[in-house]
């Protein structure tokens, strides 16, 4: 292992546990991990490529707001680190 990477689910052990679908009083939220490189699909009809005008996302945990349609937030280091993120914006 090397220190100071985010790794995937599989190998963070315990700290996948707050995955998936959470209500909060304001909406329903998701907490998920993401490999790394871009979480949205290139629009096949435009001619500029996705990394000329967006930056990939790195590795780590995100949460989304499930209503909104609006970027997902993150990445932290943990899924818990993501929900309370999610608590506190919500």
């Amino acid at each position: 292992m090397i220190i100071g990477t985010i790794r995937a689910p599989e190998e963070t052990g315990i700290h996948n546990e707050y995955e998936g679908s959470h209500c909060s009083p304001y909406g329903l939220f998701e907490v998920f991990h993401h490999e790394g490189g871009h979480m949205i699909e290139p629009d096949p009809n435009d001619d500029m490529p996705l990394d000329d005008w967006r930056e990939p996302e790195p590795p780590g945990w995100y949460w989304r707001d499930c209503c909104t349609g609006h970027d997902p937030v993150g990445p932290f280091p943990t899924s818990r680190a993501a929900l309370e993120d999610a608590f506190d914006e919500n």
